[in-house]
This record gives C-alpha cells, sequence and structure tokens, in this order.
C-alpha cells in the first residue's frame, strides 16, 4: 500500500480538500474509527463522502457509521480488529464484480440524500408544520 501526500492546497481549507480528492482514482473508501468516547460523537461524514464519489465503503463498526450508507447499502461495517479489516478489504479487492455493484449503492445513497432529491418530502413538511403561520399571512393580505 502506498500513502499519498496532499498538496499544501488540500490541506489549507475543505474545498481545497475535496478537489483534492475528487482529482484521484480510488477504489475503496474506508474510514476506521477507534471506539472511544469522542469517536461516538462523530458523524458519518466520511461515509457519505465517499458514497458521493461512488466508492464501495469499507468503516468501521461504530455507532457514527450506523444507519450510513456504509451500513449495509454500499459497503460494511468492519470490527476494529486487523484480521476483520484485512478480509473486507481481500474480498473487495479480488471481488470486481461486488466492488462495482457496491459503488453503484453508493451513488445511488448519494443521490437520494441530497437536499434536491429530498426537496418536495422536505416541503410537505415544513407545510405541515406551519399552515396556522400562512393562512394568518393570507388574512393579513386580504385585509390590507
Amino acid at each position: 500500500m502506498n500513502r499519498l501526500g496532499m498538496p499544501v492546497q488540500a490541506t489549507a481549507s475543505y474545498p481545497g480538500f475535496v478537489n483534492w480528492i475528487t482529482q484521484q482514482h480510488w477504489d475503496i473508501g474506508i474510514a476506521p474509527l477507534a471506539d472511544k468516547p469522542f469517536s461516538r460523537c462523530k458523524s458519518a461524514l466520511k461515509a457519505l463522502d465517499y458514497a458521493a464519489m461512488g466508492l464501495p465503503i469499507l468503516a468501521s463498526d461504530n455507532v457514527a457509521y450506523r444507519g450510513s450508507p456504509a451500513d449495509g447499502q454500499a459497503g460494511w461495517l468492519v470490527p476494529n480488529d486487523t484480521d476483520a479489516w484485512f478480509v473486507a478489504l481481500a474480498r473487495l479487492v479480488r471481488d470486481d464484480t461486488l466492488r462495482r455493484q457496491l459503488a453503484a449503492r453508493a451513488r445511488e445513497a448519494a443521490r437520494g440524500g441530497t437536499l434536491a432529491a429530498q426537496a418536495v418530502r422536505r416541503r410537505a413538511a415544513w407545510l405541515a408544520l406551519a399552515p396556522r403561520v400562512e393562512s394568518s399571512r393570507t388574512v393579513a393580505v386580504q385585509a390590507a
């Protein structure tokens, strides 16, 4: 395994990092996370980033990644031990068909999680929460 160094632009800002990471060729997104109290407060952002990049995802079986695309839809949650990570990585490296299937499901998960994809449902939720505000505004406009 070769570790890539990041250019200064990639470490200066999140947009710089996104620009750099999306210009590279990746096959599998891995998101190991130690099971520590601080880690239990983290989000699944790394799994979401990998899904948006269309990568199959291997992530630590940690509360942060449960329910994320890594939790079965586009990858697997892996116990935090060396052997489990080796087996999971070896399986994905060797099985091109499985890797492609998980990658396709990662892209689907990313598309479904965008604000645009959720627009109709979010608008309906807002309208259901605020019917009195809308009707009082209508009354005020009609009275004027």
